[in-house]
């Protein structure tokens, strides 16, 4: 039978069957955007900061942006630009993804990056997929990001057995990361 789905809801299916691996409970919520500024502007004041002056939507789109190119907190901090900025960014984000653990929710870029990492760090899982899902046919691929990239090389594999369609002329995502080059 077929599958059909979106990326994100593709991932949220793996990460509720396999997400235990990563330590993830297999209920766990979705934080839509407005949850995830609320959870931001809580962090910045947590950490003493004003959110009326550090534009908590301007947080929340680096964090996306980063994770969007399988960047996550750990790998921010230790690597960020040395800048007033992205000092910020990676402490609110680490307050950030402890606030979401501590809900059991994920954010909607989670549910790709999260299943990316699934897919590396665990062969069985990663196998399994292959198997189940031997062919893959993607639409608007114009618009996948380096996220949605990796995860769609993942599981095609070695078979290679992958059929994207996609119009360059189309390509409206490049503000969250889409590279019209993956095509």
């Amino acid at each position: 039978r077929p599958f059909l789905s979106t990326f994100h809801a593709f991932g949220t299916y793996l990460l509720r069957e396999h997400g235990r691996v990563l330590g993830l409970p297999r209920h766990f919520s979705i934080a839509d955007r407005d949850d995830s500024i609320s959870i931001i502007k809580a962090s910045l004041q947590a950490a003493g900061y004003d959110p009326k002056s550090l534009e908590p939507r301007r947080i929340l789109n680096v964090i996306s942006r980063e994770k969007g190119r399988l960047i996550d907190a750990a790998h921010y901090i230790e690597h960020l630009e040395r800048n007033p900025f992205g000092e910020v960014v990676g402490e609110i984000w680490r307050r950030y993804e402890q606030a979401l653990s501590a809900s059991h929710s994920l954010d909607f870029d989670d549910l790709i990056m999260k299943a990316v990492f699934l897919l590396r760090e665990h062969p069985s899982v990663l196998s399994a997929c292959r198997e189940r899902w031997q062919y893959l046919h993607i639409d608007e691929y114009q618009d996948t990001n380096v996220a949605q990239y990796e995860f769609a090389r993942l599981l095609a594999g070695p078979r290679e057995n992958i059929c994207v369609v996609g119009d360059l002329d189309q390509s409206i995502y490049s503000w969250r990361g889409a590279d019209f080059k993956n095509l």
